[in-house]
């Protein structure tokens, strides 16, 4: 059943029994999850600087999302971040850890309103100028935090969700080839408008968020634990989900 224009994933999701849309394509124009906003402002600070408080995001809100032959991706549900190093035995910790000289709550990155907004707690540059409060985090901008660097990409023009990718050579905990900001749906796909480039692919497959959890939809056929499957397929830890040329998994995030 294919999107209409005024639908979000979420709300033609019917289950396991729906029907496969006959181009995944036609859905991925059709995402709506949330609109941007009308252009960037010429100053990009956001009044205010609130201090650094304790994360809603849980690593429950996360998952490793493996694509084989792609590669392995931290998907965080919540609507914000916060950035830091690794630290044992706290509840206060980062939602993203990264191995490097930061504080253990360097910075935040929000999704609010269709757009990022990053607030540092500690030194942090964005596209090489120093930061001191929050600022809107454009498609393509460079965050510097210490010596690590981040660039946000926002490949989908009809989609919030991002793509945050570790420029600078630090490795994240769990290591992973970046990080999804998952708004309410991703493309994985060989086409440049994909969250999840797979160059090797030859159609696209949507994931979207459902009653219960990560959804999978794609224009062939679904196999799940090399069971046939119609329609759009719930993609929860301990399964494997198949397509015409692919296959994925998630696995929970534990603790740092």
């Amino acid at each position: 059943m294919p999107l209409a224009p005024d639908e979000t994933p979420t709300q033609w999701y019917a289950g396991p029994s729906a029907r496969p849309s006959s181009s995944v394509a036609a859905i991925s124009l059709r995402l709506r999850d949330t609109t941007r906003a009308g252009g960037a402002p010429e100053d990009q600070t956001v009044k205010g600087f609130p201090s650094g408080q304790p994360s809603d995001a849980s690593r429950r809100d996360q998952q490793m999302l493996w694509v084989d032959g792609v590669g392995g991706y931290l998907v965080t549900l919540a609507e914000q971040l916060v950035i830091g190093q690794p630290g044992v035995g706290s509840s206060d910790g980062p939602d993203l850890p990264i191995l490097a000289d930061l504080s253990r709550r360097h910075a935040r990155l929000a999704r609010t309103g269709g757009r990022y907004v990053l607030t540092p707690y500690g030194p942090a540059n964005l596209n090489g100028k120093k930061l001191d409060g929050p600022a809107v985090v454009e498609d393509g901008a460079v965050i510097e935090l210490g010596s690590v660097a981040l660039r946000l990409r926002r490949p989908h023009a009809l989609s919030a969700s991002a793509i945050l990718t570790i420029e600078s050579g630090h490795r994240s905990v769990p290591a992973a080839d970046a990080i999804l900001l998952m708004a309410e749906s991703c493309v994985l796909g060989p086409k440049p408008h994909s969250h999840i480039r797979c160059p090797d692919w030859r159609d696209e497959a949507i994931l979207f968020r459902g009653p219960g959890g990560l959804v999978c939809r794609s224009s062939g056929a679904l196999v799940v634990d090399g069971r046939p499957a119609d329609g759009a397929v719930p993609v929860s830890p301990g399964h494997r989900i198949e397509g015409q040329d692919f296959a994925l998994s998630v696995e929970p995030v534990q603790e740092a």
